[in-house]
């Protein structure tokens, strides 16, 4: 691919140079821009990635996983210095840049370097506001990405084994992204299965490798179905009206440019009629699923949009550089208007980002705010190893404990006694509660006045402005 790279014509060579700085500079300001991760999953695929560097909890963390991949490979990430939000917000950020490599080489593949180049920029514009990866901290649908747009790479590349590794890893980096690649490949397959004698050879034993990819999907999801499926992107909903929020926002040019990309595409792949069919499959599903609340079907439409995205980058990325060429024949207004077009957005892009990061970094906004953090470095400080922290359901704040402390530590209900129980029922709550430590985030609930007053049973080792941490004595 360098060796490629290097034989390019010096204008094409510059475009992706320009892209690439692009899509460095949006994905960066991320890291530059925050001091704590954004999104309330990141504790959790911290912790997932925690327990795999304890090797006695590595093998149970996989099999439960739904996302073992993405947990393997954020667990790669302690080599790095730092914290371990240092590492997720770095995992993050490289895995948007990686996604972006990856859809430049699926372009490349199909397209050409213009096209590559387009994709690449495009795909720079769209990290917060109109993607959410980076506002709700889901790095493996992120990452997923990466292999779904390298297995249709490999698709079109017509290499089959590199094909199936590519999905395996796609689906064990998060499942719903395996699932819409199943759901692509298949539709793309069974279009052609009638009139696969009548194709070349290549492309007809292609279609039956699929074939039986699809066959071995099948028995495996019969058998998670007979086992017990569960589906935690389905859920009931409010109308979403996603394809107006695009239609309101800066994403909005893209979508127009990806109109054509799809003649572009069907042109480009009549000599990969699988790869032809899965992708435009692929871009049908990612509409239909992005838009299922008008029809009522009950998806989590926010977890399907990154998918459309994906395909809108894609189908702009082949769309504009023909485009462009036909609009203007002189090589100078061409590269004049795609550096007016890119400049612009770029700039409407790092100011909207901007505004995003500030929102987030307010205290009372952030993931985790100061005081919040404070606490649980007191109790990283001075809290025994083998205690057991406890909080409340009131918010997440909770799951960063055993993140940044290694310490153990459980939600208490909203009913357990030591939450409004007073006098002996409290202090024989507190006997027999499996804790040493009780954290209450004031901001959001208030302590239960007898702990305060129960001193035979309790102490207040720490407090700041918003948090109150109890030791049961």
């Amino acid at each position: 691919m360098l060796k490629l790279v290097l034989k390019l014509p010096g204008s094409v060579f510059i475009l992706l140079l320009a892209a690439t700085a692009l899509l460095l500079t949006i994905a960066l300001q991320y890291p530059l821009s925050t001091t704590f991760p954004i999104g309330g999953d990141a504790a959790s695929h911290i912790r997932a990635a925690q327990n795999i560097l304890n090797g006695q909890q590595a093998i149970l963390t996989l099999r439960t996983s739904n996302y073992p991949l993405s947990n393997l490979i954020l667990s790669g990430f302690a080599v790095l210095p730092g914290t371990w939000p240092d590492r997720f917000v770095a995992w993050i950020t490289i895995g948007h840049i990686l996604a972006g490599g990856a859809l430049a080489a699926l372009l490349w593949r199909i397209g050409s370097a213009y096209a590559a180049a387009a994709g690449l920029a495009i795909w720079a514009l769209t990290p917060v506001g109109i993607n959410t990866h980076f506002e709700d901290g889901t790095a493996p649908q992120l990452w997923s990405l990466i292999f779904l747009l390298l297995t249709f790479e490999r698709l079109a590349a017509g290499k089959r084994l590199s094909t199936v590794i590519f999905f395996t890893a796609a689906a064990l980096t998060h499942f719903l992204t395996g699932f819409v690649l199943a759901a692509s490949l298949t539709m793309g397959t069974l279009v052609l299965l009638p009139i696969r004698r009548q194709l070349a050879a290549a492309q007809a034993r292609l279609i039956k490798y699929l074939a039986v990819l699809i066959a071995a999907l099948a028995v495996l999801s019969i058998r998670r179905v007979i086992r017990g499926l569960q589906l935690p992107f389905v859920e009931s909903q409010a109308k979403d009206y996603f394809l107006l929020d695009v239609l309101r926002s800066k994403f909005t040019p893209w979508l127009v440019v990806s109109l054509p990309g799809l003649a572009v595409m069907v042109r480009q792949l009549r000599r990969s009629l699988p790869t032809a069919t899965s992708l435009l499959s692929f871009l049908w599903l990612s509409f239909l699923l992005t838009t299922n609340s008008s029809f009522s079907t009950g998806l989590w439409e926010n977890r399907f949009r990154t998918y459309f995205i994906t395909a809108v980058c894609l189908a702009a990325g082949l769309a504009l550089p023909a485009l462009v060429q036909s609009a203007f024949r002189s090589a100078f207004l061409q590269l004049l208007f795609v550096s007016l077009l890119f400049t612009t957005t770029a700039a409407l892009t790092w100011k909207d980002n901007a505004d995003t990061y500030r929102y987030y970094e307010t205290p009372n906004n952030q993931t985790l705010p100061p005081d919040a953090r404070s606490a649980i470095g007191w109790l990283a400080d001075h809290a025994p190893a083998n205690s057991v922290i406890a909080s409340t359901t009131a918010t997440r704040y909770g799951e960063w404990i055993p993140v940044l402390t290694s310490l153990r530590w459980h939600e208490l209900s909203a009913n357990h006694p030591l939450l409004s129980a007073s006098g002996e029922e409290l202090s024989a709550a507190a006997r027999t509660a499996e804790l040493t430590h009780l954290i209450f985030f004031t901001h959001h609930e208030d302590v239960n006045p007898a702990l305060r007053d129960n001193r035979s049973s309790f102490i207040i080792p720490f407090t700041n402005s918003s948090t109150v941490i109890v030791q049961l004595l």
